[in-house]
């Protein structure tokens, strides 16, 4: 953080007019620099964050067992594999993060800024939900690299969430 500030004025005009992104940009990065120099640019930065709000949407619209809002949102990521891959990405470090508070209140979180938020949603989930859900997501991922359908393999998901 100190290295983006003190070298990059996008870095100081990004955190003192959205904080909220600043925190996000700091926790995506996980502490790499030239990906936080990428996301400086606001149209890397808002296709990550549009990811991260997908990622968010789904978790909560999983925890109220609305699979109707849920298959909605899965529907709203999009048509083009890299907005799939990028939403899915962000919702398998989301359910890493419930995971891992699943075991221990004080680990370092992938995706969720604000470790209060993350440890309530955790609550909504029981371990093997998360587990299976994350698994979900993961193999989800493999194919969407291996050029599977992309179409198809969000009827997958629905199918999935709708059995979860």
């Amino acid at each position: 953080e100190a290295h983006l500030l003190e070298n990059e004025k996008r870095a100081r005009t990004l955190r003192d007019e959205s904080p909220v992104e600043w925190r996000e940009i700091l926790a995506i990065s996980s502490g790499c620099i030239g990906y936080a120099l990428e996301l400086l640019d606001s149209k890397k930065r808002k296709s990550v964050l549009e990811g991260r709000r997908n990622a968010e949407r789904m978790i909560s619209l999983l925890r109220s067992s609305d699979i109707a809002a849920a298959f909605e949102t899965i529907s709203a990521l999009g048509t083009k594999r890299a907005e799939v891959l990028t939403s899915l990405s962000s919702l398998q470090q989301a359910l890493r993060d419930l995971i891992v508070l699943k075991k221990c209140d004080s680990a370092p979180l992938c995706f969720f800024a604000d470790p209060e938020k993350a440890a309530e949603q955790a609550t909504y989930f029981t371990a093997p939900a998360l587990f299976s859900l994350y698994d979900a997501c993961v193999s989800a991922i493999d194919e969407l690299e291996r050029n599977a359908n992309v179409s198809l393999l969000l009827t997958d998901l629905r199918d999935l969430f709708k059995s979860s």
